[in-house]
């Protein structure tokens, strides 16, 4: 999750941050201009989805 998040906020300005867990899981949420990206940290692979 680490490696995304940081490459996202390097090329962009205009990212947004929130964190949050939801039934016990760590996510994250990124806002990129139009685009809103959800990343969940589950321990073995980094999964995101983009809404």
């Amino acid at each position: 999750m680490g490696n995304i998040f940081s490459r996202c906020t390097k090329n962009d300005q205009q990212v947004r941050e929130r964190q949050g867990r939801h039934n016990g899981e760590e996510y994250r949420t990124l806002r990129i201009e139009h685009r809103t990206y959800i990343l969940f940290n589950n321990n073995e692979n980094i999964e995101y989805t983009e809404i």
